[in-house]
């Protein structure tokens, strides 16, 4: 629609992993008429395909095998994993105070 006129859209739509960002940037290769970008983001989505389909295969169409002995990962594990989930939470809570640290840094 960058022409002016006001007819929908026709045509394939790239949707890549992600969701709608990815649709965007294949939107904007597409009306920037560079292939090479879509290629790229095409191989992208092979690849992760490629990488998570036996991830996913295992995990949800697999029969677990006799009893390994699972047990809790340790806290060396679970700690990291905490203060990240925990950063995350509080960067959603408050994106004002991280920005104004970012700011701050990149004076």
């Amino acid at each position: 629609m960058s022409d002016g006129d006001s007819s929908p859209r026709t045509g394939v739509f790239l949707c890549t992993c992600g969701g709608a960002i990815p649709l965007t940037v294949d939107l904007g290769a597409l009306e920037a008429k560079a292939q090479f970008i879509l290629f790229f983001l095409l191989a992208s989505t092979i690849l992760n395909t490629a990488y998570f389909a036996p991830i996913l295969y295992k995990a949800y169409f697999e029969k677990p095998k006799e009893d390994q002995g699972y047990h809790e990962a340790p806290a060396f594990m679970v700690v990291p994993l905490m203060l990240t989930a925990l950063a995350s939470v509080l960067m959603g809570l408050f994106p004002d105070y991280f920005m104004n640290i970012v700011k701050a840094v990149l004076r």
